[in-house]
């Protein structure tokens, strides 16, 4: 009996202790709970995505505990506050609402004066596929005004200067939120400017052709341009570059020496008892006349006078005779006198010209 009461009065201890532990574990949660709910606040948070310029109903907002250290400024702790108000910046779910997103009075006049802030202004401007960066400028993006405009005074060369710098998108076409990263090619693109680049824009606009230049998001500096005319882009005012000058070629002179085929004669052997005794050579007249011709084609060329055909028939007749042709007529340059002598009579200069050298043979 008393191995089963000791075992009972065991168990009973440990049960003891372990309810006891399960106590002081839950009273030591419940005291975090009410710590951690002492530092929260309840706020009014979106139920569900909230779209631009959407009426909130009350389906559409919720409590939620927010840590009170980081609890936004101008939230709600009253959904009934937003009830009925416009939405100017859209929401996400579990986000909180807060008063700069909202616009609490009577929306008359569309959605997009809900987007333009106190002191600014809204501004339209024609753009195509060029200028609109083929569809990729989308509403929340910075661009910079970029105008080409050709003056009406008189000697003045087109002239481009950026007019606008790190302007804001408001809305492109009618859509003031585009998808993300998603080219949309519009007609209008409507920036948010001031009163002073409203001016400016206008003249732009009317005056010449704009175009716009995408910035960074993060890139919000202000770059100081002077403009550039089409001089300036060809950089015809830089001196650093060589003048090149064209110089006149004179052209080149004949000497007045012409090389020329020899022609093609003919040879007669003299023979006197049966044996060659001398020979005589002759050349084709047709051969010579041709010759003259394409001399005299050539030198007529050069110099520009023409020749009369008795002149140039003249010449052909004097080089199938064997006499000498004038350098000046006909290209013949160096003519050969074909004359009749005796063997010993040697020519001390000889000539090139028509035909080889004669000799002459007695024949008793």
């Amino acid at each position: 009996m008393r191995r089963p009461l000791g075992f009972f009065l065991l168990a009973g201890f440990a049960a003891m202790l372990a309810a006891l532990v399960v106590y002081s574990a839950l009273k030591q949660r419940e005291a975090q709970v009410r710590q951690a709910t002492m530092q929260t606040v309840n706020i009014v948070v979106a139920a569900k995505d909230l779209s631009l310029g959407a009426r909130i109903d009350p389906s559409e907002v919720e409590l939620a505990r927010w840590p009170r250290d980081s609890v936004p400024q101008g939230s709600f702790t009253d959904p009934a506050s937003v009830v009925g108000s416009f939405v100017k910046g859209s929401f996400v779910k579990n986000e909180p609402i807060v008063a700069a997103k909202l616009f609490a009075g009577d929306k008359t006049a569309g959605v997009m004066p809900l987007l333009i802030p106190s002191g600014m202004r809204a501004m339209s401007v024609p753009v195509d596929e060029v200028s609109d960066i083929a569809g990729f400028v989308l509403p929340r993006a910075h661009v910079d005004v970029v105008v080409a405009i050709q003056s009406m005074a008189a000697g003045t060369q087109p002239f481009s200067k950026v007019v606008l710098q790190d302007v804001e998108v408001l809305a492109v076409a009618q859509e003031m939120e585009g998808p993300k990263d998603t080219p949309h090619v519009v007609k209008v693109v409507t920036l948010l400017v001031t009163p002073e680049q409203a001016e400016k824009l206008a003249l732009a606009s009317r005056e010449g052709q704009l175009r716009l230049a995408l910035r960074n998001y993060n890139d919000n500096k202000i770059v100081l341009t002077r403009g550039v005319d089409v001089r300036q882009m060809l950089g015809l005012y830089s001196t650093g570059l060589p003048t090149l000058t064209s110089q006149a070629v004179s052209p080149r002179h004949s000497t007045g020496m012409r090389r020329v085929k020899p022609l093609k004669t003919f040879k007669v052997e003299i023979m006197r008892d049966g044996k060659t005794d001398g020979s005589v050579s002759f050349i084709d007249q047709t051969q010579a006349t041709r010759a003259i011709e394409r001399g005299f084609e050539q030198t007529s060329a050069e110099s520009g006078h023409e020749m009369r055909p008795s002149r140039l028939a003249a010449l052909s007749h004097r080089a199938a005779l064997g006499q000498p042709v004038p350098a000046g007529d006909g290209g013949a340059r160096h003519a050969k006198t074909v004359s009749v002598g005796a063997p010993e009579a040697a020519n001390p200069a000889p000539q090139a010209g028509f035909g080889p050298e004669s000799r002459t043979i007695d024949i008793p």
